[in-house]
């Protein structure tokens, strides 16, 4: 969404995306048969119109990938290690990719003025990692007039972790707020193999809505603070 948009109350004023991938593709070869040098490919983009961003990135064999994108109050992280031998035999000159090393991330910050005394946050989530879980999903809300931080959610750590997905209730808050003051909503998603991996896998998707009224106007979704509460769940996958 263009800077100047006024929707459901808040008027964006700027916003900044940016997303990154970088993976390297290993090979192990039989001796006497010389293997590939490893391959290696990524993005990095980032841009602060307003408009979508969205980029991605295979290694030649399909054996390794990334795949994002951020739009208005939402975004996708994706990325995956599988090494061809498993697929197509990953074959090449007596050599075979055996894995790889990979790290992707994507920052959505947006920017806004709300015409109204109260603000209603509401944001869904799906993330799942395999082998392991190493990343996660943080999202913010801070009054940047006073340097309050009025929202610091941190996903837990967790192979499968779901918000507003699933029959999982959403998280729904509510804030008072000032009309005269500038806030800032931030949405950050990563994830990497921390070191070498032969079968590594992220999703990671956030979208959220933001809905300023007047004080007294409260809809339905804004009977309390914090209302909907937050349904955490924490399943280990069994490898």
């Amino acid at each position: 969404m263009l800077q100047g948009a006024f929707v459901n109350g808040v008027d964006v004023i700027s916003q900044s995306y940016q997303i990154t991938a970088q993976w390297t593709e290993i090979w192990l070869n039989d001796p006497g048969r010389p293997a590939p040098p490893p391959a290696s490919g990524g993005y990095s983009l980032s841009s602060s119109d307003g408009a979508p961003l969205a980029a991605s990135t295979t290694s030649a064999d399909l054996s390794e990938g990334a795949w994002a994108r951020i739009d208005h109050f939402s975004l996708d992280n994706h990325g995956y290690i599988f090494p061809p031998s498993q697929i197509i035999g990953g074959v090449y000159n007596g050599a075979y990719s055996v894995g790889g090393r990979f790290s992707s991330s994507a920052q959505g910050v947006w920017d806004f003025r709300p015409s109204g005394a109260l603000l209603e946050l509401n944001f869904a989530i799906r993330a799942q990692y395999e082998d392991p879980p190493d990343g996660g999903i943080t999202v913010e809300l801070t009054d940047m007039t006073t340097s309050t931080t009025l929202l610091d959610f941190v996903q837990p750590e967790a192979y499968n972790f779901y918000l507003g997905y699933g029959g999982i209730p959403s998280a729904n808050y509510t804030f008072g707020v000032n009309p005269n003051n500038v806030y800032e909503f931030s949405i950050y998603a990563y994830g990497n193999t921390d070191g070498f991996s032969t079968d590594f896998g992220i999703d990671e998707d956030v979208a959220a809505s933001i809905t300023s009224v007047p004080d007294g106007g409260l809809t339905l979704g804004m009977l309390g603070v914090a209302m909907g509460g937050l349904a955490f769940i924490r399943r280990r996958v069994q490898s």
